[in-house]
């Protein structure tokens, strides 16, 4: 049987690193939020929290800021 974790993997993100190379993109959070798609506002403001969010946001948030997803990702 899967765990939860199986099916939606998350990573704990570098906050402000994230946070940092979002505003030198010139975004606001929300500007952010609606590039990156069906990412939520919440969730763009969770990661640079520095909480866990599943990698299939970090990879939009990534992609939008033209950057390499594993790049954000911070250690528990």
């Amino acid at each position: 049987m899967k765990r939860p974790n199986d099916v939606h993997p998350s990573a704990t993100i570098n906050a402000q690193l994230l946070k940092k190379d979002r505003k030198d993109a010139g975004y606001t959070q929300a500007s952010f939020a609606a590039a990156c798609d069906s990412v939520s506002l919440a969730t763009i403001r969770r990661a640079e929290q520095g909480h866990k969010i599943i990698t299939a946001s970090l990879r939009r948030m990534a992609a939008v800021l033209e950057k390499d997803m594993d790049k954000y990702i911070g250690i528990e």
